[in-house]
């Protein structure tokens, strides 16, 4: 193989990790959005509910439920889903991806021109 065919071997696989890194990032970013998104909603049902009328809380409820049992059932909800978060760690996982896209995609230009 000469220097050439492997510095364009080079380049290629360069960016097949720049877009491979970036779909990951991208993946896990939305993932975590949609993960704190849950939380925050589900964090704010079990304030509203707590604190509502009670007139208002038969409205806010699902089915038949009390809203004691409702807001049980939002707060450990809420309570699992943290625990997952903290578990899973998407947010540092993206951010891992981006610093190795960039990593990759500035050295790619990094490449002597006879490549």
């Amino acid at each position: 193989m000469t220097l050439r065919a492997e510095g364009e071997r080079a380049l290629k696989v360069a960016d097949m990790l720049v877009t491979g890194y970036s779909i990951l990032r991208d993946r896990y970013a939305r993932l975590a959005i949609g993960l704190d998104i849950t939380i925050l909603c589900s964090s704010a049902w079990v304030a509203v509910l707590s604190l509502a009328d009670p007139a208002y809380t038969k409205i806010l409820t699902v089915r038949d439920l009390a809203p004691a049992e409702m807001i049980g059932i939002a707060g450990v909800l809420t309570f699992v889903l943290s625990i997952i978060q903290l578990r899973v760690d998407w947010k540092r996982l993206a951010d891992r991806y981006a610093q190795a896209a960039v990593a990759y995609a500035t050295a790619k230009p990094g490449c002597p021109e006879e490549c």
